[in-house]
């Protein structure tokens, strides 16, 4: 299952993370997790819920989500498993000498 995710915490050096939400890419079902810092039932059921995720999507999803939930939460996220949308879009879009910053700036 790919899922497109995204987590709220308190502050860029968190002790306390909020929530996390995750949308299913096949089916647009949307789920949320809170209080996870504080809530070991909400902890048990992402742990749970991330077994089935094939792909993790998020913006800056191995620089701080992944590295946030799993200091948090626990080792949930393998970070083979994470797609950058940035990247896949310079990949998909740069062609000979254009870029994606070329391409933004003429938009």
């Amino acid at each position: 299952m790919i899922v497109f995710a995204d987590i709220e915490t308190e502050s860029l050096t968190p002790d306390k993370l909020w929530c996390i939400c995750v949308k299913e890419k096949e089916s647009g079902k949307t789920h949320q997790f809170v209080n996870l810092h504080e809530n070991e039932e909400e902890r048990d059921r992402f742990k749970q819920y991330a077994k089935g995720v094939t792909r993790w999507v998020g913006h800056n999803f191995i620089n701080f989500d992944a590295p946030v939930i799993n200091r948090i939460v626990g080792q949930v996220i393998d970070m083979q498993k994470i797609v950058i949308p940035w990247l896949c879009l310079c990949l998909l879009t740069s062609v000979s000498d254009h870029t994606v910053l070329q391409h933004g700036v003429r938009s």
